[in-house]
């Protein structure tokens, strides 16, 4: 579902904070490796920026 409003700044957006913070808790956790968790990251964020 979109939202009507899209924060000037993407990156400030709840949606990219969150899905960086769960792949940094996840390659804290031991869940996967700091760079699979950064690209995974890289990728849901590209993704959720198509949305927009």
């Amino acid at each position: 579902m979109s939202t009507p409003y899209t924060p000037r700044y993407h990156w400030a957006a709840a949606q990219p904070r969150f899905i960086l913070t769960s792949e940094i808790e996840a390659a804290l956790t031991g869940k996967r490796s700091a760079q699979e968790a950064l690209d995974k990251a890289q990728k849901e964020s590209t993704e959720w920026l198509k949305t927009r």
